[in-house]
């Protein structure tokens, strides 16, 4: 039986995703990078909707001094109703965000109270047909780097079986080959290209800052990249 995540009750099985290796990484309580696989999926449409509640305080501000720095006073009626709108919904859903992300006080309680309401949440997802996961930011992660490289999705399966994989999750993504940290070093002289993320820093020692692009993480995206994906209900 599946343990108690914090979005998934025992026994009722979700697939957990990140946007990055390294968020990943920090959720699984930074396992040895030996006992590790990586893959990439990408989802086949976007005729479906995910519950975002990934909008940290942060970075509604950053939208917020964003809007004002590009202000123009010919467009001051459309910025306003769209900041009303970006306040209005993220404000009224700031107090169950902030409930649903509550880091864990003891990780081998067996019973986590964190996870209550996350939990009932995923339940509310599970009976609305139009929506089939939730997008929200990790608790774990250090947020000097970038908001969209520390987001995790989950995804409640939809239908059990005795064993095997739900399939209405398999139709939703494609998934390329797996990847493991041995094979990464494989490419270590071959020059992939300039990253997207060369511009962040990650601090994953105290007091020791270092260059994203630098990381054995960013080296593994990288590869992961220019991977084809394939149907994962084949």
């Amino acid at each position: 039986m599946c343990r108690t995540q914090r979005y998934s009750i025992p026994g009722l099985p979700s697939i957990y995703l990140g946007s990055s290796v390294y968020v990943c990484w920090e959720e699984l309580d930074r396992p040895d990078k030996d006992e590790m696989q990586e893959c990439k999926l990408l989802t086949k449409t976007n005729n479906y909707k995910i519950l975002d509640f990934a909008f940290r305080p942060s970075k509604i501000a950053e939208i917020i001094r964003y809007e004002l720095d590009v202000f123009n006073p010919d467009e001051s009626d459309s910025r306003t109703i769209y900041l009303n709108n970006v306040l209005s919904s993220r404000v009224t859903l700031w107090p169950l965000i902030a409930a649903c992300s509550i880091m864990v006080s003891d990780k081998n309680d067996s019973f986590k109270p964190e996870y209550i309401i996350p939990q009932l949440l995923l339940q509310w997802v599970r009976l609305k047909p139009d929506y089939k996961g939730i997008r929200y930011f990790s608790v774990m992660v250090d947020y000097s780097i970038q908001d969209y490289l520390c987001i995790n999705y989950v995804f409640p399966a939809i239908t059990y079986k005795q064993a095997g994989l739900c399939s209405n999750l398999m139709e939703m993504f494609k998934i390329s080959e797996t990847l493991t940290w041995k094979e990464t070093s494989m490419y270590q002289h071959i020059d992939l290209g300039e990253s997207s993320n060369s511009r962040f820093n990650i601090e994953l020692i105290k007091g020791m800052k270092r260059g994203y692009h630098d990381t054995l993480f960013c080296r593994i995206e990288d590869v992961l990249d220019k991977m084809k994906t394939y149907d994962s209900n084949i």
